[in-house]
């Protein structure tokens, strides 16, 4: 019995991987946070798969005594974990300059990203170098490898370039243990995708060509593959050779504004809320700033083109 855990496999990324591994013969271990009801539906579709011995358990992984405790569910459940798949991570959908991010965004960014790796491999790792074996996958983004400068993204590209050297750090240590280490960084793989993807898994047990997660389940198959121990420490961008960073920030950097005062927008960090235009400014970067506010006039704020949507 080949045994994966999974963190944040109840949906998007990782509930695809959940459900390909799954038809590979894996015995599954969903971690979630909050999303239980996703979680259990995800496990059902496992168990209809084939996966039928797979667990589900809540864990914030930014917590290491929760983290502990997962690691310790699942190896008293199965006895041992061949390969550890670290998809979770939150995310800042505002776009801001670094020093203008809170303490608590700046530490659920680096607690979700890379404290909780750190997390997970202490208290697993020893459990592989026992049986001689392991998988260690975590996933980046964009030339997360470069280290380069991320415009507003500070936060978040500072805690995943520090996961691509725990992860280069971990390959070179484990490797006499007979453990890998290495890192998937995806394109831009939106909702769709991942519905589709779960969708002909599912049902055709295969993954459209086209469909990018097809491309990011070939990686994961080749670091898992019996031939994979000399690939270790690798970062691979799966992307299409697209910069996709760059093409998300072109349309925010305009002399012309796309959107125009008094139209109504979808405002994203407000849960998609309808609000206005009241203003258009260009801030000292060159970025096209909107100024919106809510439908009674409560809340009051300044959002770039990829924070909004406009209304059809």
């Amino acid at each position: 019995m080949k045994v994966a855990l999974l963190t944040g496999s109840a949906t998007g990324l990782g509930a695809v991987i959940a459900h390909h591994l799954a038809l590979q013969g894996y015995t599954i271990a969903i971690n979630y946070r909050q999303s239980k009801e996703q979680a259990l539906e995800t496990l059902q579709n496992l168990k209809n798969l084939g996966a039928s011995d797979g667990i589900a358990i809540k864990a914030d992984l930014s917590d290491p005594v929760e983290t502990e405790a997962l690691v310790k569910t699942v190896l008293s459940t199965f006895g041992y974990v061949d390969v550890l798949i670290h998809t979770a991570g939150p995310f800042l959908r505002e776009r801001k300059p670094l020093t203008e991010n809170s303490y608590a965004e700046w530490f659920e960014m680096i607690n979700g990203n890379l404290s909780s790796a750190f997390f997970l491999c202490k208290n697993l790792i020893p459990s592989m170098r026992n049986r001689g074996y392991g998988r260690i996958i975590t996933f980046g983004y964009d030339r997360a490898e470069q280290a380069t400068e991320q415009f507003y993204r500070g936060p978040y590209a500072s805690a995943k370039t520090g996961l691509v050297s725990l992860t280069r750090t971990l390959a070179i240590e484990e490797r006499p243990h007979g453990i890998t280490a290495n890192m998937i960084c995806p394109g831009d793989i939106r909702k769709k995708e991942k519905d589709a993807a779960i969708y002909d898994l599912v049902h055709d047990k295969q993954v459209n060509p086209s469909n990018p997660c097809r491309a990011i389940i070939d990686t994961l198959d080749l670091f898992l593959s019996p031939a994979s121990y000399e690939l270790n420490g690798s970062i691979i961008n799966v992307t299409g050779g697209k910069n996709i960073f760059h093409e998300i920030d072109l349309q925010n950097f305009s002399k012309e504004p796309s959107l125009k005062k008094g139209q109504w927008v979808l405002v994203n960090p407000w849960d998609n809320e309808k609000c206005e235009i009241i203003d258009i400014s260009i801030d000292y970067y060159g970025r096209n700033l909107y100024t919106i506010k809510d439908t009674k006039g409560e809340k009051c704020g300044k959002f770039t083109n990829y924070q909004i949507q406009e209304v059809n």
